[in-house]
């Protein structure tokens, strides 16, 4: 049962299904769609789309919403982004305390557009106001075509293997933060396709398959190790 909460989640789920109702059950992505305002509290107030990328802008306001792009998507519950101008930045970070910002955050998101490599960059870098409510958390949605042909019994080595993976700004190797922190683990919705997960910050994000050493603790380790992880193609 769903609750009245989980309607925005659900709704942008629900557009994520007819982005992929326009591809085939072939193992293809869904072509990218424009980007549109899709709450009236998130603005989008341009698009560029180049080579290999979408990039938008979009004003996010203290009352949240959630947006569409590409095969990518996020849900802000209201007053969930910490205040860029006093917050600070970093793994220790992430559930400290912080001011909900009182005024629009600006933000530049930029996707794949190629329909190979499943990634979204976010700048400048954030941070979201910690919360024990998994109602007032943000949540990032990505396209796997893997996902949706999966038949059952691949589902749970799909589980283990595919995970939405943080890449710190100026990074090329993604982390897997579930590692330390089961709130951020990542789920699945089979039958649309997409994989989606909390997160505490933005910078990049990617699906990335391989295995990390379930003993590391800290993000340098995650780091390093992380580098024997691939991106999901």
């Amino acid at each position: 049962m769903f609750r009245g909460s989980d309607i925005p989640r659900v709704l942008i789920i629900g557009g994520f299904l007819l982005l992929g109702a326009c591809s085939s059950d072939a193992p293809t992505t869904p072509t990218p769609q424009a980007p549109a305002a899709v709450n009236a509290d998130v603005y989008v107030e341009g698009t560029t789309t180049t080579e290999d990328s979408i990039i938008v802008n979009l004003r996010v306001t203290p009352t949240g919403g959630w947006y569409a792009i590409g095969k990518s998507g996020v849900y802000f519950p209201p007053n969930s982004i910490c205040d860029p101008a006093t917050t600070s930045y970093g793994p220790a970070e992430w559930d400290k305390p912080c001011k909900p910002a009182t005024k629009d955050v600006y933000i530049t998101a930029r996707t794949s557009n190629t329909g190979t490599r499943n990634w979204v960059n976010f700048s400048p870098d954030l941070r979201f106001v910690p919360n024990s409510d998994p109602e007032k958390w943000v949540y990032l949605y990505m396209y796997s075509a893997d996902v949706k042909r999966a038949p059952k019994e691949d589902r749970p080595m799909l589980q283990e293997r595919y995970r939405i993976f943080w890449v710190p700004t100026g990074e090329t190797v993604g982390i897997d933060e579930s590692l330390t922190d089961p709130t951020v683990a990542t789920q699945f919705q089979w039958k649309a396709g997409w994989i989606y997960r909390r997160v505490k910050h933005f910078s990049g994000y990617q699906v990335g398959v391989g295995f990390v050493d379930q003993t590391l603790k800290t993000t340098d380790q995650l780091l390093d190790a992380s580098a024997g992880t691939e991106t999901l193609y």
